[in-house]
């Protein structure tokens, strides 16, 4: 049994109710119960991680995603999004391990270092002025979501909830 429902029952279409405090999650931020066909965070379906296209990283930060430059493997992408004039936000990502890096540097210091794997989404979110980079992530047991602010400041938060 998943959820009260049975394993292999499950489509994300039809998604179990998430659990009470990832309810609280949920409904004040972005629906983490379902993606695209075939990714559903609750379920017997397993996440994959879904990215933002290039042309939504390009509009939005003026970059587009690379290949990784220290791997040189094609499914791991990086993205570095000047901040500021000493000061720039690097993520990297693989989209074969659903894992995402963000390093935020200032003056060619690491100031933040997260690191998430079985990611399930990275995506840009726009409001008026505000541009953000959304990453959110999750097991059976828990899910979580960082919220990368990258203009008109740096701002960063993460919430981590047991499911």
């Amino acid at each position: 049994m998943v959820g009260g429902a049975q394993a292999g029952a499950l489509s994300c279409r039809n998604p179990v109710a998430p659990p009470r405090g990832v309810a609280l999650l949920a409904a004040a931020e972005v629906s983490m119960n379902e993606r695209s066909v075939g990714v559903c965070l609750y379920g017997a379906k397993v996440p994959g991680l879904e990215v933002a296209d290039d042309a939504a990283w390009l509009d939005a930060f003026g970059v587009v995603p690379q290949t990784e430059e220290v791997s040189g493997d094609e499914y791991v992408r990086e993205l570095r999004i000047p901040t500021g004039e000493a000061e720039e936000l690097h993520m990297t990502w693989d989209v074969t391990d659903d894992s995402v890096r963000v390093r935020h540097r200032r003056a060619g210091s690491v100031i933040v270092d997260l690191y998430r794997e079985q990611a399930i989404l990275l995506r840009v979110e726009r409001n008026g002025t505000i541009t953000a980079v959304v990453m959110e992530y999750g097991t059976s047991d828990a899910v979580g979501r960082v919220r990368i602010q990258v203009t008109p400041e740096v701002v960063i938060e993460d919430k981590y909830l047991r499911t």
